[in-house]
């Protein structure tokens, strides 16, 4: 993320730059560091006070493809292939940003697994010998894999496709 370059280019304090996004200094420390990412409508109000994109504030590399993510890309974005996780509020055709890493998810965390199938976006519980990957609507149903899959990263934003 690029939080304290663009709080730095506008020549504001850690305090300041809460203040005039409603958030807390501890919230703005944490963005810098890492350890959190801020939720989208506050990237959304980052880019239009310093003008930049919000690929350019999250650092994101939109040529990623998600098979060859490595350790230099820390972001990567996929489009939802489908509405199985609607009641997320995710909807097929939202952008959704992820962490790259693997074996960073706890349970229950939204994560992008590559299976023989492709790329399954999916609320993922760690299991014995493997991953469930659960959808967020009922009509999608569970997907148990055996022997792991490839974790490519967590989801940590998501946006809609704005019309």
């Amino acid at each position: 993320m690029k939080i304290r370059e663009i709080r730095r280019d506008l020549d504001l304090s850690q305090a300041d730059f809460a203040k005039l996004l409603g958030v807390h200094q501890t919230a703005v420390s944490q963005w810098e560091t890492g350890r959190t990412f801020p939720e989208m409508e506050i990237v959304v109000r980052i880019a239009r006070i310093s003008g930049r994109t919000i690929n350019d504030i999250l650092d994101v590399d939109r040529a990623l493809e998600p098979s060859r993510t490595t350790e230099e890309k820390k972001y990567f974005e996929l489009t939802m292939p489908d509405d199985s996780m609607k009641s997320a509020r995710i909807y097929k055709g939202d952008t959704v940003y992820f962490y790259a890493c693997d074996g960073c998810i706890s349970n229950g965390m939204i994560a992008a697994v590559e299976t023989q199938s492709g790329v399954l976006i999916r609320h993922l519980f760690k299991m014995d010998g493997g991953y469930l990957l659960s959808a967020a609507s009922p009509e999608f149903p569970p997907v148990f894999i055996k022997g792991g899959g490839r974790i490519l990263g967590r989801a940590y934003a998501f946006r809609g496709l704005i019309s």
